[in-house]
């Protein structure tokens, strides 16, 4: 049985989850309290989650896990192998890894918002580190965002750029069930992933309510994930 160690809240992490379940793939999750984040340097290269274990293997990065699951366990197949069609789920799921994670980690570190999100990442540590976690997470991931840029934007722009973001996923939607056309793919997975990790916060779902495309987007791909696994 593969193994995923992850963080739960991590948009990265439930891309895995989505496609192990849509492959119908039995796998355990191994939870990696952020306290513990430092012992994952033994299995993965960037010292990121998620990572898996397979038959001895470790492979970390969620694209890297993509591609490892689409070979190993091909059916159904998320990555098309037509040409125009594989640019265009690649392309997305680069936008949703390298853009929309921005967006989506503004939006939890948002004044109001911070304290719980604090809180919900420190839920798996005990004691002091939960304290210390806690109270410090918000500072150092508002680095990552200011050096990235998106953490420089103020609240107002960073939601009308989400608001725009949900606009053209709602035109690319359009006469269509998945991003691809009839094909649930890797590029539904990787957007569905920080959709879902936008709409928990309540701007984020006051933004996505005006798109009824993506919602109903959203309950097909929450159903072909549903009861796997």
């Amino acid at each position: 049985m593969i193994k995923l160690y992850q963080y739960e809240l991590s948009p990265f992490c439930t891309k895995v989850a989505l496609i192990l379940n849509i492959k119908n793939v039995p796998y355990k999750i191994v939870e990696v309290p952020l306290s513990k984040a430092k012992t994952v340097k033994q299995y993965s290269t960037t010292s990121k989650l998620p990572i898996i274990e397979h038959e001895g293997i470790f492979v970390d990065d969620s694209t890297e896990i993509a591609y490892y699951l689409e070979e190993k366990f091909p059916e159904p197949p998320l990555i098309p192998q037509e040409p125009k069609l594989f640019a265009k789920c690649h392309l997305y799921e680069d936008w949703a890894d390298e853009s929309l994670n921005f967006y989506m980690m503004k939006l939890r570190w948002l004044p109001h918002n911070k304290h719980y999100w604090a809180n919900e990442l420190a839920k798996n540590d005990r004691g002091l580190w939960r304290w210390i976690i806690s109270k410090f997470v918000a500072k150092s991931t508002l680095k990552i965002l200011d050096k990235q840029g998106v953490g420089r934007k103020s609240e107002k722009a960073a939601l009308k750029d989400i608001d725009r973001h949900m606009q053209a996923i709602s035109a690319d939607l359009e006469g269509k069930a998945f991003l691809l056309g009839d094909y649930l793919s890797l590029a539904d997975i990787s957007v569905f992933s920080q959709v879902k990790w936008i709409y928990q916060n309540s701007e984020g779902k006051v933004i996505i309510d005006k798109y009824p495309s993506i919602n109903e987007w959203r309950e097909r791909v929450e159903i072909a994930s549903r009861g796997r696994a």
